[in-house]
């Protein structure tokens, strides 16, 4: 399992539909469907339920939407976390320069 899977997962859920998704992330429905089904067989567990009206959450599906919006929101705050501490680094040019 990595981010990006977690990332299209997030968004798959968000939209309820996989071609929606796909397209706020920029990517082919076929590519976003074989993401999907990558990270269902490696957990070896259904995480839609799929219909031709969309999809809905699986029990599994539940569990994993909470655990990655824990993760995506960890990842934003380090994000925030680095982004703030390069704008309150000193260049190393200037503390040369003050010693």
């Amino acid at each position: 399992m990595n981010l990006n899977q977690l990332s299209y997962f997030i968004q798959v859920c968000k939209c309820g539909s996989f071609s929606k998704a796909a397209e706020k992330s920029f990517i082919s429905p076929q590519g976003m469907n074989a993401t999907i089904l990558r990270l269902e067989r490696e957990l070896g567990t259904r995480l839609f339920d799929r219909s031709s009206n969309g999809v809905s959450l699986t029990p599994d599906g539940q569990y994993l939407y909470r655990i990655a919006l824990e993760i995506a929101h960890k990842v934003d705050e380090c994000h925030t976390y680095f982004n703030t501490k390069k704008k309150k680094r000193i260049p190393l040019f200037w503390r040369i320069r003050q010693s």
